[in-house]
């Protein structure tokens, strides 16, 4: 599992690195506002996350269809969950930013991984069972 939880952080440096690269450069050298930069960004991020989890950080047997089904609804929750995280610790806490930030920087990588190793990407035993992604 160390091995997992190590690959896991390389995918996702690797992601974050890649969603503020394309986020970057689409603002500046294309016509898109920062808000829509940015979802280019995570986009680009949200690719490269599944694949190198996919293929690198917990290499699943079965059809690729479900697991990718379940990274994208586990991707919009864990940006649900980091948005929601930086108003409640800033907003009803009085927390500085930075604070939260770094908070949701181990939080939510830390539910992404449990989740994703026990239920993005592992084998349901009927498609009955996975009738929700």
């Amino acid at each position: 599992m160390l091995q997992q939880i190590r690959r896991f952080g390389v995918v996702g440096l690797l992601a974050t690195a890649i969603h503020i690269t394309v986020a970057y450069f689409a603002e500046r050298l294309g016509p898109l506002s920062p808000q829509l930069a940015n979802l280019s960004g995570i986009s680009a991020a949200f690719l490269v996350s599944y694949f190198g989890h996919m293929r690198y950080t917990f290499q699943p047997q079965g059809s690729s269809d479900r697991y990718f089904r379940r990274f994208l609804i586990l991707s919009i929750l864990s940006f649900l969950i980091s948005s929601y995280l930086v108003f409640a610790l800033t907003i009803n806490l009085g927390l500085d930013f930075l604070w939260a930030l770094a908070s949701v920087a181990v939080i939510v990588p830390s539910i992404n991984f449990i989740v994703a190793k026990f239920r993005a990407f592992t084998e349901i035993a009927s498609d009955e069972d996975d009738q929700y992604g």
